[in-house]
């Protein structure tokens, strides 16, 4: 982006190395190691920032972004906003959580805290869009909005998607994802077509001109977003070899109780989509268009499917176990 003369900052949560300003960006506020605040009233104590007693940390992170955008609206800018929020601690602004609090009839979604720390954040993401109305840049921008991963299921449930944040089901990867671009993206078009969040790039890159300069796993969205084209067919891949604990054991509707999931691997190509466990080789099969709840496993009747994967299941003959054993500490 800097390439193609843009200013770039990442203002927020970063968690992918200390500062991202080693890693391309301009502009950092509030990004480092840590994956969460202490506290979404200052002293926040991670993120590092300066701030009066009491200042929330959404507002905080609104108005450095609104600072940015003013600062720079006479010239391209690219600005990463990933909001601390709506990660724990859950913190909201009472006067906001009592809304949620006299709401009837709430089913499954019955967390008002976290209720208003969503509003709120949808009520700063609304000053942001104003911004750009305002100084009459909102037809030249592109706003992408979407998330990481789905919600810890014992704070807001993700059904009729099975477990939540941390799990291969649907309800850890299955997230919300919005473009708006008045002018260039038809307003409330709807697309069925599965993507991915390593599409983001190629598809920066293409509107923005650029080539990139290494090979990509994603394809550019353009086609889509503009209703020129489709994407070729092809198969999403998930790999996750890691272990994460369960919240609440036994009612992640995960795999087992002891974890929401274990190593493995997830392929969806079209309506299927399987599971790969290395410990024990355990295979799941799921057709989504049906079951989107992953509720009836098809492995056993589809024995052909695990053979149509792209990806080798084989061990990695090059596994170094020795170098596992000697590191300092352990990858995440």
């Amino acid at each position: 982006m800097k390439e193609a003369g843009y200013a770039t900052a990442s203002i927020g949560k970063w968690h992918l190395g200390k500062d991202p300003c080693t890693q391309g960006f301009d502009v950092n506020v509030g990004g480092s190691l840590r994956g969460h605040p202490n506290s979404y009233f200052a002293p926040y104590c991670g993120p590092d920032l300066e701030a009066p007693e009491g200042e929330y940390l959404t507002d905080r992170l609104t108005e450095e972004a609104l600072g940015f955008m003013r600062q720079n609206s006479h010239r391209p800018f690219f600005l990463y906003l990933p909001y601390y929020a709506v990660h724990t601690p859950i913190q909201p602004k009472k006067p906001l959580e009592q809304k949620y609090l006299e709401k009837e009839n709430r089913g499954c979604q019955s967390n008002a805290a976290y209720a208003a720390m969503v509003d709120y954040l949808d009520r700063c993401i609304g000053l942001l869009l104003a911004e750009l109305d305002r100084s009459g840049l909102r037809e030249n921008t592109l706003v992408i909005f979407t998330s990481d991963n789905g919600g810890i299921r014992e704070i807001s449930c993700q059904g009729p998607l099975r477990a939540g944040k941390g799990s291969y089901y649907e309800g850890g990867i299955r997230v919300p994802l919005v473009f708006s671009w008045p002018g260039q993206i038809e307003t409330g078009a709807w697309v069925e077509e599965p993507v991915i969040n390593i599409d983001f790039y190629p598809t920066l890159m293409e509107i923005t001109g650029k080539e990139s300069l290494v090979d990509l796993d994603g394809l550019s969205l353009w086609p889509l977003l503009s209703g020129e084209g489709e994407l070729p067919a092809r198969a999403l891949c998930f790999h996750f070899p890691v272990y994460l604990q369960a919240y609440r054991a036994g009612k992640d509707y995960g795999r087992d109780p002891l974890f929401r999931t274990r190593p493995g691997s997830v392929i969806r190509e079209g309506d299927w989509k399987l599971h790969y466990y290395y410990e024990d080789g355990g295979t799941e099969l799921y057709k989504l268009s049906t079951d989107p709840g992953e509720k009836n496993n098809l492995a056993a009747d589809n024995p052909g499917k695990k053979e149509q994967s792209p990806v080798d299941f084989d061990p990695n003959p090059e596994f170094d176990e020795l170098f596992l054993q000697q590191a300092e500490a352990p990858f995440y």
